[in-house]
């Protein structure tokens, strides 16, 4: 077995199989924001335009990113979003780049929560990634990953078989990748 020491480009690609179900967590939620942003958008237009749009579409500008904009003018207050890619592409302005969409309410608070929770599922991963690379890193050779930290063990690539002590602790660590 080999005694060398795990490269931090090592370490960042078992960290990153070790997390692939976090990944998955926040893929699978932008996914749903895309579909629902663009429901939203496509219900802003009228069922004419949608109709021209589908069958002419050489003729419209076309974009498939989008910013939803909320305004209450008896409170005075509003807010947007910021850009939403889109799984279709909806009619644009000559402008082009993106379009913004004026929204109620409830369909802003919606979209607003799930960027909201997109953030703190990406920050979650940025967090842990960081504290399973280091790990990896602090334990320095592969016979001690394979001793302290099996699950890292078994998603080492296998040419790379190989002695310290943890300087953390690894039950926390476990947890960050369930």
């Amino acid at each position: 077995m080999s005694t060398t020491r795990i490269s931090k480009t090592m370490a960042e690609e078992i960290a990153k199989k070790l997390l692939e179900k976090k990944k998955d967590a926040i893929n699978s939620n932008k996914k749903l924001l895309s579909d629902f942003a663009t429901m939203v958008a496509k219900d802003s237009f009228k069922p004419e335009i949608l109709t021209a749009f589908n069958k002419h579409r050489d003729y419209f500008h076309k974009v498939k990113e989008a910013y939803f904009y909320y305004h209450n003018a008896e409170k005075g207050t509003s807010a947007e979003t910021d850009t939403i890619t889109l799984i279709e592409s909806i009619p644009s302005t000559h402008s082009g780049y993106r379009v913004r969409i004026t929204i109620d309410h409830i369909n802003y608070e919606k979209i607003n929560l799930w960027l909201l929770q997109i953030e703190k599922l990406q920050k979650d991963y940025k967090s842990a990634f960081s504290i399973v690379v280091n790990t990896i890193i602090n334990l320095r050779t592969p016979m001690q990953l394979k001793k302290n930290f099996p699950e890292a063990w078994d998603v080492l690539p296998k040419e790379n078989n190989g002695t310290m002590l943890p300087m953390v602790n690894l039950d926390q660590v476990r947890s960050l990748i369930k």
